[in-house]
């Protein structure tokens, strides 16, 4: 008697996650090899060993993919699927094949199992050829795209580098126009400043000629000889009043000394009259 009816309510139960499941270990993958070489090539990172080979088989609960290495085992294939679960690989009794694969026989190595590519694309998540073309098409698509927009990149980077050309060209030239006015400006101020020189000089012969400058000069030359005159007519009035004080300071010590005699000669009249009888000299 075959139980196909506790696989199917594990798969639906809700496993707690501190009980291990069998084949969460192994590798999930999504490409199938389609020969021995492939398989051969798409294995060989496993590095099996005890007599182990590397088996392709279904979750004992997901719908998943799985690799690693097993028992070689001889499965019955005919009706139902393969999976890994504790026992091993062995046929999954939740999982009818789909479709009659030509040249597979009934009974298997679990190393062939790759080569039930029905069950895998419905019970384990491979994708199917037709889904692959369409998701190889839209990658195509999407590609596509991002050419596009590479190229629509690759313009605008571009159309950029022209404008940034063209906008050096343009500060070059702005560059040279201003060193030019530049120039010209500097080419007029010193034409300008030579012209005004030349005029001083010609007006300044002109009226030196027509003798506007010597009669400046005259009249410059006779204010300066007044102020001089001028001068010395003040030092020879300060002169003269200093000898006018020093004549007055003289003739005051004079008087001065002329009326101390005359009291001194006053101050001698008694002794005088006393000598002559009592008669004044005068």
């Amino acid at each position: 008697m075959i139980l196909t009816g506790f696989p199917l309510m594990l798969q639906n139960a809700e496993i707690p996650s501190s009980i291990p499941i069998p084949g969460d270990d192994w590798e999930v993958v999504t490409v199938l090899p389609r020969n021995q070489p492939e398989r051969e090539l798409f294995t060989k990172h496993l590095n099996c060993s005890d007599g182990l080979k590397p088996i392709y088989a279904l979750h004992s609960v997901k719908k998943k993919t799985i690799l690693g290495c097993a028992k070689n085992v001889i499965v019955n294939v005919r009706e139902f699927c393969i999976e890994f679960n504790t026992r091993g690989v062995q046929e999954k009794y939740d999982a009818r094949r789909t479709s009659n694969i030509p040249g597979l026989t009934s009974y298997i190595n679990a190393s062939e199992g790759y080569l039930l590519w029905d069950c895998f694309e419905t019970y384990g998540g491979i994708p199917s050829p037709k889904e692959r073309e369409k998701d190889i098409n839209h990658l195509k698509s999407e590609n596509a795209e991002q050419k596009q927009t590479i190229r629509a990149l690759q313009q605008n980077v571009t159309d950029m580098m022209r404008e940034s050309a063209e906008q050096k060209q343009t500060i070059r030239a702005l560059q040279e126009v201003t060193e030019k006015n530049n120039l010209i400006v500097f080419q007029i101020l010193f034409a300008v400043s030579v012209i005004l020189n030349f005029g001083f000089l010609i007006a300044f012969f002109v009226f030196k000629k027509l003798g506007f400058i010597q009669f400046d000069i005259r009249c410059k030359t006779k204010s300066t000889d007044t102020q001089d005159h001028t001068d010395r007519c003040n030092d020879q009035s300060n002169s003269q009043d200093q000898l006018l004080d020093n004549v007055v300071q003289r003739n005051e010590d004079s008087n001065l000394q002329a009326f101390t005699c005359t009291l001194s000669g006053t101050r001698d009249v008694p002794d005088t009259l006393s000598r002559n009888g009592g008669t004044t000299p005068f």
